[in-house]
């Protein structure tokens, strides 16, 4: 199973592993397999846009209809239970 999101609509877009049982790391790409690159603000260790502490969470600027590709890991190789959420937020 790859790990992808693909937006309904451009805009903003939240990746977040909130609520992991462990410290997460996460790096968001876009591309075609052989010749991924990484999206600019995709990559976050600790304390993101929409986590605090150890859990990683990261937003960039989406385009409709775009595969992006989601690795998250384990930092130091950490592991546990992972809770990973895509979305485009609500513009309320």
């Amino acid at each position: 199973m790859k790990p992808t999101y693909v937006p309904a609509l451009s805009g903003p877009v939240v990746v977040s592993t909130c609520g992991s049982s462990f410290d997460t790391v996460l790096q968001v790409y876009r591309g075609t397999c052989g010749a991924l690159e990484a999206v600019d603000a995709g990559c976050n260790d600790d304390n993101g846009p929409a986590c605090s502490g150890t859990q990683a969470s990261v937003r960039f600027l989406g385009q409709q209809d775009m595969v992006y590709y989601i690795l998250a890991g384990g930092y130091g190789g950490a592991s546990g239970s992972l809770t990973i959420m895509a979305k485009l937020p609500r513009a309320d």
